[in-house]
């Protein structure tokens, strides 16, 4: 199974540009549909977040976290570049 991943960026640096976007938007008048983000490390994460979310959002996550290994941070991951060539 081929998937595609962003290259890795530092936590804070996405959270800091997020937030930036999202006080540019709401400063032009518009109410961004997309107003929360939430970086997830494993499956329980998205249980922790509580609130709704769509419904197909589970399944992609559970297949994302059988796919790399509960840990998907940069350099955490069970598999190895080479693996994720596959």
């Amino acid at each position: 199974m081929s998937q595609f991943t962003a290259p890795s960026r530092p936590a804070p640096l996405l959270c800091e540009r997020f937030t930036a976007l999202l006080a540019s938007e709401t400063a032009r008048g518009n109410d961004p549909e997309l107003n929360r983000m939430a970086l997830l490390r494993s499956q329980a994460d998205l249980t922790a977040l509580g609130g709704t979310h769509v419904d197909y959002l589970e399944p992609v996550i559970h297949r994302y976290f059988a796919s790399w290994g509960q840990c998907a941070l940069p350099g955490k991951s069970t598999r190895t570049t080479d693996d994720r060539q596959s």
